[in-house]
């Protein structure tokens, strides 16, 4: 089953308007109050309600191309999912209101994903702080945007109405992810898809 993915414009055109982190951005040495972040992050979950049933929503930018490519996303099955093993230290981007104004806005947080599930954890080696399977996840790729020292690469992995918003400034490993998480949600969806097209026990019943 091929990879369902759509295009959608950068998140400053959907609906016509700026993202609250967008309008942040102009004002760079202001920091932002919870008040902010909380409507930025309102903002991504609204967002993201269109193509629910894509598993990669590649966002697109209006002077580059993305710097990644659905036609890439490899095609797993039961055997090919379980071999899945990547690790990887990304900035991760708080969620909650209060660490924006107590603590940074962005941490080094160590990821792994084995199988189709992701674990997170606050330091290399440390206790597992968070793990969650990709059943049900979109992932969606932001433009580059340009830092003080090169590009960074930001996508989401989103389910369950939360997004986690990762960053990092290597092109390579942030494609290799993006490939890796889009893989396994395309390998769970197309299941899912066979399931609620395999007929039911009454259905069989009913051809017999």
């Amino acid at each position: 089953m091929g990879v369902c993915c759509s295009k959608r414009a950068p998140r400053s055109q959907l609906n016509g308007a700026e993202s609250p982190a967008e309008q942040a951005d102009q004002q760079p040495e202001v920091k932002q109050s919870s008040e902010a972040l909380t409507a930025q992050l309102s903002w991504i979950a609204a967002s993201s309600t269109a193509a629910t049933d894509d598993v990669l929503v590649i966002e697109d930018s209006e002077d580059k191309e993305s710097w990644v490519s659905a036609a890439d996303v490899p095609q797993l099955d039961e055997d090919s999912l379980k071999e899945q093993s990547l690790q990887a230290c990304f900035s991760k981007q708080h969620t909650s209101a209060w660490r924006s104004i107590f603590a940074r806005e962005w941490s080094d947080r160590f990821y792994e994903l084995h199988g189709g599930v992701v674990h997170r954890r606050r330091a290399l080696n440390g206790d597992v702080i968070d793990t969650f399977s990709l059943d049900g996840a979109r992932i969606c790729v932001e433009a580059s945007t340009p830092s003080e020292s090169s590009q960074a690469y930001i996508f989401r992995i989103e389910k369950d109405g939360k997004a986690q918003r990762l960053s990092t400034q290597d092109r390579e490993i942030a494609s290799k992810w993006v490939l890796a998480l889009s893989a396994a949600s395309s390998y769970f969806h197309g299941k899912a898809a066979e399931a609620a097209e395999a007929p039911t026990s009454e259905d069989a019943k009913k051809m017999q």
